[in-house]
């Protein structure tokens, strides 16, 4: 996803409502969550922080204009503000 690893860690945990601990590329969550559950957060962080709203391509980077942060896809062009 070439997304920041904290950002995508603390979505996690607050959408799950949740706490937990990272070790390196491994995150624990504390309770029992349902992989249904994770899947279905992890697909709405790739949604909303990294794929194209226009085109559906995952080629996107985030660019800062002014205070508000874009986000721009590399194969259509298309631009979206993303609220970090």
């Amino acid at each position: 996803m070439e997304r920041d690893d904290n950002h995508f860690y603390q979505y996690m945990l607050n959408e799950l409502g949740t706490s937990g601990s990272r070790d390196g590329p491994r995150a624990r969550f504390k309770g029992r969550i349902p992989p249904k559950r994770i899947k279905k957060t992890i697909v709405n962080y790739v949604n909303s922080f990294v794929k194209c709203s226009q085109c559906s391509a995952p080629d996107t980077v985030y660019m800062k204009q002014d205070r508000v942060t874009l986000l721009k896809c590399q194969a259509c062009g298309a631009t979206r503000p993303v609220k970090l």
